[in-house]
């Protein structure tokens, strides 16, 4: 995830904000689409970034990871289920999200 500015429509009351130093975490979701980078690619450029990566195991429950994360911008590489959730948390917690589309039809993105 490169250094980026988050920006919002011109309707939000929200100000433009730069993530690229705050801490991050991208959520990647192993079972998506098999097109783009390889999970270990993408888990390398992310970490050179600074930014902390978990990649879904079986069981772990995605909501409550991203809800419980230490960071204050919240990432999901995944197909349009995962990007959802994740999605979902940052609404909730009012956090930047960054889309890596990373499906099968990526209709979310």
């Amino acid at each position: 995830m490169p250094a980026c500015s988050a920006t919002r429509s011109s309707a939000s009351s929200k100000p433009v904000i730069d993530v690229s130093e705050l801490p991050a975490i991208l959520f990647v979701n192993p079972g998506s689409g098999k097109g783009g980078p390889t999970v270990e690619e993408l888990t390398a450029a992310a970490r050179e970034l600074g930014v902390q990566v978990h990649v879904l195991e079986e069981d772990d429950d995605l909501v409550d990871l991203a809800r419980e994360a230490d960071a204050e911008v919240v990432g999901m590489a995944g197909g349009d289920g995962s990007l959802g959730a994740v999605a979902q948390v940052a609404v909730e917690r009012d956090l930047p999200f960054v889309c890596i589309p990373w499906g099968t039809r990526n209709h979310f993105a």
